[in-house]
């Protein structure tokens, strides 16, 4: 599983300086013996200075590493219990994997709420054009009625005016007799 850069970081300082400490005597530990500098550990896990020494004030912190101040050099660290025991249950690790999948579950979401979003335009669009078309085919249809009416009303008007012609020519036949 992948585990952000800074936690792998974080868990690599610890079993750096977990080893180290692990070299001396576990009962009767100096930890001048295994304090290392920021470009010591820097050196032993082959990662920029920079990176080491974020994480070490991360690690610092939480209480993880001590540092040990010289009046003439600069600080040492060395691990602490708490540190030795994130490092056995590998808390950092896990820590980072809950955060990546937190960070992945966050993304999925964004993503799924985007591809919704568009779906659910898409969808008005569509709407809206079939409406148009529907209201175009009701205007040609209702513009075709207009058109039977306006030829009904004008057959109207003829069989009105051959009904009147009719009409007069009845007159006039019938007075002539």
């Amino acid at each position: 599983m992948f585990t952000p850069k800074s936690y792998s970081i974080r868990h690599k300082i610890l079993v750096f300086l977990r080893s180290e400490r692990f070299k001396f005597d576990p009962k009767y530990p100096n930890s001048d013996d295994f304090s290392f500098t920021i470009k010591e550990i820097s050196d032993g896990i082959n990662h920029k200075e920079s990176l080491i020494d974020e994480q070490i004030d991360v690690l610092y912190r939480t209480k993880e590493v001590y540092e040990k101040t010289y009046d003439d050099r600069e600080n040492k660290y060395y691990i602490s219990e708490i540190g030795l025991y994130s490092v056995g249950k590998k808390e950092i690790l896990n820590e980072g994997m809950s955060v990546r999948s937190n960070i992945f579950n966050n993304l999925t979401a964004s993503v799924t709420q985007i591809i919704i979003t568009l779906i659910a335009m898409f969808t008005i669009y569509m709407n809206i054009k079939t409406t148009s078309k529907n209201f175009d085919l009701m205007q040609l249809q209702i513009d075709k009625q207009q058109d039977n009416i306006n030829q009904l009303e004008s057959s109207i008007k003829e069989l009105q005016q051959y009904y009147k012609q009719y009409q007069t020519k009845k007159d006039t036949i019938s007075f002539s007799q």
